[in-house]
């Protein structure tokens, strides 16, 4: 079970990295947004979550990327691009590593067993965590 976040400033941030995962988003930006230097951000953000605000970003493209691969039919390319990827390159890196397979291999896979599970095992971020 995921304990509430108590801190208003890091539940602000939560909510700016979901609304712009898919974007550049310097931690900088956010922890301004927030009323934080960069320090105290960092420090509040992974004491409270248990993870850093890149490794949040990481997880939600991820999540997406594996939802868009497998509920639809979008070029590979497309993807990366509305996970926040300007390259294919790029995107193919992270999904790899993420995943530990190439995203065309995760949606053949998920086409031929109808499972959309992430390949390793990895956290599901939501916006309620």
């Amino acid at each position: 079970m995921v304990m509430p976040v108590p801190d208003e400033r890091v539940r602000q941030a939560i909510g700016v990295i979901h609304s712009n995962y898919a974007q550049v988003l310097p931690e900088a930006e956010v922890a301004r947004e927030v009323g934080l230097s960069l320090s105290q951000f960092a420090h509040l953000f992974r004491r409270h979550t248990g993870i850093t605000p890149h490794q949040m970003v990481n997880a939600l493209r991820h999540q997406e990327a594996v939802r868009l691969l497998a509920e639809t039919q979008l070029p590979i390319k497309e993807v990366a691009w509305r996970t926040g990827f300007r390259t294919s390159a790029g995107f193919s890196r992270f999904f790899r590593g993420m995943s530990g397979t190439t995203a065309r291999e995760y949606r053949t896979k998920v086409a031929c067993t109808g499972s959309n599970a992430p390949q390793k095992s990895q956290k599901r971020i939501t916006e309620s965590d």
